[in-house]
């Protein structure tokens, strides 16, 4: 048998990559910003790969009782194979923001950033994405982040945007050579959107004399 020769290929990274780095590197460089991830556990990476769907075959088996009745079994041990498998194959996130637990990570804010010239299909597939990712993991928020080349100041989001991304707790647009003030709205958001996350893992629906429940919605353009 011959020598296999493996030669590395090197993709070029896409505008959009190179400015989603270019705005966590600006975030981590904040002091602040990374004093709260330190203190609150968060880890904030980009180009996370995330699952979006469960197998139940291997979560569960069906059994029939001596009486006919059929009854669901939930396995106790899951093995290492059964886990991977479990979560299926997962989609690319383009900001992840995690808590850390131990040895885990849970998924807290996922942002997508589309850079330029977001489409009416665009805005369906990433709401469609964030619903799959929010039936996963409970509590999550999910946010888009539109990055514009436009020259002036007077950006803002394109209506089929809002009229189709249902799934989004926050849609932001922000210019190209983003400043200070955009970058900190991120941060604000990521910090309030962790915040949602945490409670509303914690409501399980049981036992909780909740007597109301209120989802924001704020346009504002002037941040």
């Amino acid at each position: 048998m011959g020598n296999i020769i493996i030669k590395k290929v090197t993709v070029q990274k896409r505008k959009e990559e190179k400015w989603v780095e270019s705005i966590l590197n600006a975030l981590t460089k904040d002091t602040d910003f990374n004093k709260w991830l330190d203190k609150e556990n968060i880890i904030i990476s980009n180009d996370v790969l995330l699952p979006h769907s469960v197998s139940l075959n291997k979560v569960v088996t069906t059994k029939i009782n001596d009486k006919g009745k059929l009854s669901i079994v939930y396995k106790d041990n899951i093995s290492v194979k059964d886990i991977s498998d479990i979560n299926g194959k997962p989609w690319n996130v383009d900001i992840f923001v995690g808590e850390k637990n131990n040895d885990s990570v849970i998924p807290r804010l996922v942002i997508e950033v589309k850079y330029n010239d977001i489409t009416t299909h665009d805005t369906i597939t990433y709401s469609n994405k964030a619903e799959y990712h929010k039936e996963i993991f409970p509590g999550l928020r999910y946010g888009l982040l539109i990055g514009e080349e436009k020259k002036t100041d007077n950006i803002y989001i394109p209506s089929k945007v809002v009229e189709y991304g249902n799934n989004f707790d926050f849609i932001y647009t922000i210019k190209k050579d983003y400043d200070s003030k955009e970058l900190n709205t991120i941060v604000d958001l990521i910090k309030k959107y962790v915040e949602s996350s945490r409670t509303l893992e914690t409501y399980d629906g049981k036992g909780n004399q909740i007597k109301l429940i209120e989802k924001e919605i704020i346009i504002n353009s002037k941040r």
